[in-house]
Formats: C-alpha cells, sequence, structure tokens
C-alpha cells in the first residue's frame, strides 16, 4: 500500500509488459485493473526496467469520485496526478489519509497545479508548499478551526481552467482569483 517497486525484466525475446493494480476498498468496492505501468523490450540483448509507486488504497477511498482510476496511474502530468505525487511526497503527518483535512490538502494541490496553466513544471511551490507544512500557514491560504476558509490566489500569474476542487474545500468562504487568466466558473 503506497510502496515504491521496481521490476526488471530479462528477456531473450521481444516482450511487452503490463503492470496494473487491482484492490478492494473498504466500502465493498472493486477497483479493477489500472494500468501502473505499460513498457516493452524490444532488442533480444537489453532487459526492460520499471520504477512505479503505489498509491495507498486510502487515496483511492477517500478521493474516489475525484480520481480517474482508469487513468490515474498512465497520466502522469495531470494536476491530480501531480497532487497525488505531492501527497505521496510528503512525510509529515499532514498529508496522511487519516488527517480530517486530507481532502483540502488534496484540493488545494490539485488546485494549485491546476491553475499553473501551461507553465513549465518543475516550478517553485510556495514555501509552505514545498516544506509540507500545514496548509493554515501557506502563504495564501486563511483557515478557522483547521479548514481553509480563505484563499487569496490574487495576481500569480496563473491561467487556465477554475479548477472543480475547489469546491471539494466545503468551509471556503472567499475565493480571491483577481489579475490571473483565469476562466470558467466557480463550482
Amino acid at each position: 500500500d503506497g510502496a515504491k517497486c521496481k521490476v526488471l525484466i530479462r528477456s531473450g525475446h521481444v516482450l511487452n509488459f503490463t503492470l496494473l493494480h487491482s484492490m478492494m476498498l473498504h466500502n465493498g468496492t472493486r477497483i479493477e485493473a489500472n494500468i501502473v505501468s505499460q513498457a516493452g523490450i524490444n532488442d533480444f540483448k537489453k532487459s526492460g526496467e520499471e520504477d512505479f509507486q503505489l498509491f495507498p488504497k486510502c487515496y483511492f477511498t477517500t478521493l474516489l469520485a475525484h480520481l480517474d482510476v482508469d487513468t490515474v496511474y498512465s497520466n502522469k502530468m495531470t494536476p491530480k496526478r501531480k497532487a497525488l505525487d505531492w501527497l505521496l511526497s510528503d512525510k509529515s503527518s499532514y498529508s496522511e489519509c487519516d488527517n480530517p483535512f486530507f481532502i483540502e490538502r488534496y484540493a488545494l494541490a490539485a488546485s494549485y497545479y491546476s491553475m499553473l496553466g501551461n507553465l513549465t513544471l518543475p516550478i517553485d511551490l510556495p514555501d509552505g508548499m514545498e516544506r509540507h507544512e500545514s496548509q493554515c500557514i501557506w502563504p495564501f491560504v486563511t483557515c478557522s478551526s483547521g479548514h481553509v476558509v480563505t484563499l487569496n490566489l490574487n495576481g500569480n500569474q496563473l491561467s487556465g481552467t477554475i479548477p472543480t476542487e475547489l469546491a471539494m474545500m466545503t468551509k471556503l468562504t472567499s475565493l480571491d482569483l483577481r489579475e490571473n487568466q483565469l476562466s470558467g466558473t466557480i463550482p
């Protein structure tokens, strides 16, 4: 559950392989055959090596309504995937599934990556995000009782579509997106 893995395949033949991740969630929902990785070995004298990391089952349980389980592993460039990778890289307790603010933390990260638009990554994350600190001390967030209530992204050169993940922050009462190049409706 959340393990970092490496598959090493040595073959004297042409070989194509697919790594799958299937699981049964605690609520009885079965997630079938998520493609973790697909690769091939096309030279008789080569070997194949594939690094990957499984997402913890609790990520799927908690965020199932917000993830495309068919592509979550295969498309590493989506804002949702970048947010999941960011959560996985966090060794603090703030990004653990049992943290009461886990969903808001995911929503903030997915929204942030989504609103970067066409900027090339890697980019410098805001200080609090970079250090994986509590989202309540990030420079553009204000919290009340640990919940995000204000998100001030005024003038941050953001572009793209206003992310639907903003709706996951159920206590959000103030949102400032002025002086950016964002389009769409606020969820």
